[in-house]
């Protein structure tokens, strides 16, 4: 079992180690596609992943996070193998499909392994830390990896960067596959999908403070991912030469990692003092993007907001793991994934249009507002919530 800590390490580095990621729309482009084109291949992916959240949970939960971990490796190559194979606009598709699978059954399932298998060893407290090195090495990979990738198409070519990939999909399988599965599953729970979840939710409504950190968390989530899809347009405003972009990036990915690999640091503050901190502080950065007309300034938000979302990562996986018992674990870890998937997709577009009406600056002051308004509801209606 102890196995398994230096192997879900290993699997989080893995996990977004795209070699492709800075490149893959110029790809799309080059082969031919329209931006409509790209647009539907990445819109497939989210439905899919949205549609699956739940279902994988309650799969993790009723026949071992293995099982979903396997599932999930095994869509990532099938995805890369895709890419690397095919041109067609129908075989994308197909492959965005995958990925969608791949977002899903990793969901939820991996703290989830991680944890339970912290609680079999009875080193649960050392969850944190743990937890928050791995998402520190996932982070890690996916700023490392996008330079390397991006060197290898230019001296290579970009078909080079897809056959390792699959290389890099393939280890990631078997690392899966050499899971050792804790022994919480060896109980026998509900057989049915609808049975687990009804015991889910009752678990949600007899702890509120379930889904409160689902809602905040989600919503914090949602803040920060929209914050980082614009924040290029924010960097053209602001005439930084696009050669800049990629090492900019590099920096703000690090300084995630390191708000990640940290935040067991953190444990000395009240879970709940530590959430408001976060819910409050987030939402006023981004605000105070409207009003950084000074370059220096733009960049060291950036960088506050980055190495905040760098906590909030661990910290929302740490706070619900400690509150759901092992038997609804990935279930409910899902549900946040899922509150997720649906606020992104409400919000963003909306970001989107008022941008294009008013400008990148409006756009970030009204979304910062509105998300700030809505995480005092959240708090308003949950006093008695620990």
């Amino acid at each position: 079992m102890k196995s398994n800590l230096w192997k879900y390490k290993l699997y989080s580095f893995l996990d977004l180690f795209w070699l492709f990621a800075p490149i893959l729309t110029i790809h799309f482009i080059d082969m031919g596609l329209s931006l409509s084109q790209i647009a539907i291949i990445t819109s497939i992916t989210w439905v899919v992943s949205l549609i699956m959240e739940v279902p994988s949970g309650i799969i993790a939960d009723l026949y071992g996070y293995k099982t979903t971990l396997i599932i999930s490796s095994a869509s990532y190559l099938i995805w890369v193998f895709f890419l690397a194979g095919f041109q067609s606009f129908g075989l994308l598709v197909l492959s965005g499909v995958f990925l969608g699978i791949k977002i899903s059954f990793k969901s939820g399932s991996g703290s989830a392994l991680l944890y339970d298998s912290l609680i079999q060893l009875k080193r649960e407290k050392e969850f944190a830390k743990i937890n928050g090195k791995s998402i520190s090495l996932m982070i890690i990979g996916m700023a490392v990896s996008s330079p390397i990738g991006s060197m290898l198409a230019g001296y290579f070519a970009m078909g080079f960067v897809l056959k390792l990939m699959t290389i890099v999909a393939f280890i990631s399988l078997v690392v899966a596959c050499l899971f050792i599965e804790p022994k919480t599953h060896t109980k026998k729970f509900k057989p049915t999908f609808k049975g687990h979840f009804i015991d889910s939710w009752d678990l949600c409504k007899k702890k509120p403070v379930i889904l409160s950190r689902i809602l905040i968390y989600a919503m914090l989530t949602t803040l920060f991912v929209i914050t980082f899809n614009f924040m290029q347009v924010l960097m053209k405003s602001y005439n930084i030469p696009l050669s800049w972009f990629g090492w900019i990036y590099f920096v703000f990915v690090l300084t995630a990692s390191i708000g990640s690999m940290y935040y067991h640091k953190l444990l000395w503050i009240r879970e709940k003092k530590l959430t408001m901190f976060l819910s409050f502080g987030l939402p006023i950065l981004v605000i105070s993007l409207f009003a950084a007309r000074i370059i220096y300034v733009f960049i060291l938000l950036l960088l506050i907001i980055e190495f905040m979302y760098g906590i909030v990562k661990p910290a929302k996986e740490h706070i619900l793991n400690v509150h759901i018992d092992s038997k609804s674990r990935a279930t409910i870890l899902s549900l946040l994934g899922l509150v997720t998937s649906i606020l992104i997709s409400v919000f963003q577009p909306i970001f989107g249009y008022i941008g294009d009406l008013y400008g990148i600056f409006v756009a970030f002051a009204l979304f910062g507002s509105v998300s700030f308004a809505i995480l005092v509801y959240f708090w308003s209606t949950q006093k008695s919530v620990g």
